[in-house]
């Protein structure tokens, strides 16, 4: 188990235009585009765009963690989970039995970055909203299902996004500093990225608040403003 887990230059912002970027030809060469809202991506989507279910198909129970570090605590390491599967190029088309948890954290908005080619918008969240040492770890709001199941709930929560994070415009395709970190309650699926690694200069995060593990909430299920 674990036991730890670009900013504007001389900006100030307080918001962030997560409108993603404006709809390409194709998700992929076989598939269409279905617009900006709609999850575009390649790389599990099945478990990107659904929620864990218990067997018997209700929503699983949300556990609540005090803070981010207990959670990033009680989940196995990226060693571990890359012993238990294979996760390139493709990755396990279902969730693992490791990633079959909904969860309710209290965490820090520290940075956003919309225009993500697969619609999903990429948030950085932290323990405590400034200072040393923090533990960071990166939740997703997923575009659309595809197959439309439960998809109000993903419009929902896109919805809740906007509502904590203002527009006040931004690069698309770039990490935005959100100061003051806007503090919330996330709710969401766990989920293992093993599409990439963590903590490199490319890795998931900007380089003032990069996750030490490719561990997520994806997809987040509800995001509220505290």
């Amino acid at each position: 188990m674990r036991r730890s887990l670009i900013t504007f230059t001389g900006a100030v912002v307080i918001g962030v235009a997560i409108s993603v970027a404006g709809p390409a030809l194709a998700c992929t060469p076989s598939v269409p585009d279905l617009g900006p809202e709609v999850y575009c991506g390649k790389y599990r989507g099945g478990p990107k765009t659904s929620f864990y279910k218990t067997p018997d198909g209700r929503l699983g129970t949300f556990f609540h963690y005090d803070n981010l570090a207990h959670l990033l605590d009680s989940l196995p390491s990226d060693d571990e989970m890359r012993q238990l599967a294979t996760w390139r190029p493709a990755g396990p088309p279902a969730r693992l039995a490791e990633e079959n948890q909904n969860v309710e954290v209290p965490a820090y908005i520290v940075a956003v970055k919309p225009g993500e080619d697969d619609h999903d918008l990429h948030v950085i969240i932290s323990d405590r909203p400034r200072g040393a040492n923090r533990h960071f770890m990166n939740v997703e709001v997923s575009g659309l299902p595809r197959d439309h199941l439960h998809e109000a709930d993903f419009v929902r929560v896109r919805s809740e996004i906007r509502a904590i994070l203002p527009p006040v415009g931004g690069a698309s395709g770039s990490y935005i500093r959100i100061s003051p970190p806007a503090q919330v309650l996330i709710q969401g699926s766990l989920y293992f990225d093993g599409d990439h690694n963590a903590g490199c200069g490319s890795c998931p995060g900007p380089s003032y608040a990069k996750p030490t593990t490719v561990w997520e909430i994806h997809p987040v299920y509800s995001i509220k403003a505290q």
